[in-house]
């Protein structure tokens, strides 16, 4: 099942059909400009960390910038979708670690389960993204990435005393 996004892009005068075709099963994505397919690099855990690529359309060095749902283009340092100004992912802060660890616990304290998987998957992918977002600064980074595994260890709490009172 693949998702489409495309774009029309004019570089000069001259207009670009760009297409990104997005494999949400396999994660791998296919550029097509004019639909001409371009190399993609493959970008490992794109899933948790999104992809920042350099590509070229019309021989103008632009970037491709996927991170979960969204892809969008950087022309001139101005991604296209939104206007606003490019600014690259940052790198992972040490202090993630503990927000993802805190989120895998939520399965292993509990030996498995769908649901806490669900929920231990959900507080890595968002506090991953919280972690690497150069839109936020540091303060508001933790306090989100708090948010994010305190809400998660809550809704486990309430479903586990849901079940518990349910089985009496």
């Amino acid at each position: 099942m693949a998702r489409k996004k495309d774009w029309h892009i004019n570089i000069e005068g001259n207009e670009y059909h760009v297409v990104l075709e997005r494999n949400i099963w396999s994660g791998r994505n296919k550029l097509f400009i004019n639909e001409i397919q371009q190399e993609l690099m493959t970008v490992q855990f794109q899933t948790y960390k999104g992809s920042d690529q350099i590509i070229y359309i019309g021989g103008k060095e632009c970037r491709l910038v996927v991170m979960g749902n969204k892809a969008d283009i950087v022309i001139d340092g101005v991604y296209v979708n939104s206007g606003k100004v490019y600014m690259p992912f940052e790198k992972m802060p040490v202090w993630s670690w503990f927000f993802i660890i805190a989120s895998i616990a939520i399965p292993i304290s509990n030996l498995g389960g769908l649901f806490p998987i669900v929920l231990g998957y959900l507080g890595v992918v968002y506090s991953t993204r919280i972690g690497i977002s150069p839109y936020m600064k540091t303060g508001m980074k933790i306090l989100a990435s708090i948010g994010v595994v305190l809400s998660a260890w809550v809704v486990w709490y309430i479903f586990s005393v849901y079940v518990y009172f349910q089985s009496l």
